[in-house]
């Protein structure tokens, strides 16, 4: 778990998902659209993800893109599957709504980050009844600068996505000893370089291949599916 403490009862769990649809389903049915489904175009709305059966809502600005990651454990036939699910999507209608169809139901244990391209602003989302929870990032474990290195000292898999406001998003996956590891040896830790990291949807290649202050960083934890999330000068100064 990123070999930090998490914050109790800091996980974002949407407990009202179930209540939510029920009233759009009655929404929709005599007409009647509610207000929050529809926000002020001439207002910057921050990303806020809701989970119905098979969806994931994500309340935007409308028109605004947004890049998102999720990491799920799911099982089929008694068989675990590790799931990342990365991309950029946009709210090609203006209506303030993104959906993502899953095709099936949203996995219990599962973990959720979205963030507006546009100013980088961002919400995290965790299902109920999911081992997830939101954690700290160390004070002074993440700098700019081209590695993130000491943050993942005591990590064997992880998942790492950079959104950059205005330019995209670039995303890793890096396991002990493996892919993504830059030191390349199986030592219980991992060592990621950001030049390294790969383009998101249409991102362009990531340049300079540096981590900036404004940067949000996210870091997924394969093992237990903790995540930690902040703007790279947050997380180097301990207000993550």
């Amino acid at each position: 778990m990123f070999g930090i403490g998490g914050r109790e009862g800091s996980s974002r769990i949407l407990r009202n998902a179930q209540k939510v649809a029920a009233v759009l389903w009655v929404m929709a049915a005599v007409g009647t659209a509610p207000t929050w489904a529809m926000p002020n175009p001439n207002q910057r709305v921050a990303p806020s993800i809701a989970f119905e059966e098979t969806v994931v809502v994500v309340t935007v600005t409308p028109g605004a893109q947004i890049a998102w990651t999720s990491f799920a454990r799911e099982f089929e036939d008694r068989i675990l599957y590790r799931v990342t699910r990365t991309d950029i999507s946009i709210d090609e209608d203006s209506d303030g709504i993104i959906t993502l169809d899953l095709e099936g139901p949203v996995p219990v244990q599962s973990v959720w980050f979205a963030a507006d391209l546009r100013t980088s602003e961002f919400d995290v989302a965790i299902p109920e009844g999911s081992p997830a929870e939101l954690v700290d990032f160390p004070v002074g474990a993440v700098r700019p600068g081209p590695v993130l290195d000491d943050f993942l000292s005591e990590q064997v898999g992880v998942e790492v996505l950079l959104v950059r406001a205005r330019k995209g998003a670039w995303s890793l996956r890096v396991e002990d000893g493996r892919e993504g590891d830059a030191d390349g040896i199986r030592n219980g830790s991992v060592r990621a370089l950001v030049e390294l990291l790969e383009p998101v949807g249409d991102s362009p290649e990531l340049h300079p291949a540096l981590f900036k202050p404004t940067d949000v960083l996210v870091v997924i934890d394969r093992a237990t599916l903790a995540i930690a999330a902040s703007s790279v000068k947050d997380a180097h100064r301990g207000d993550s």
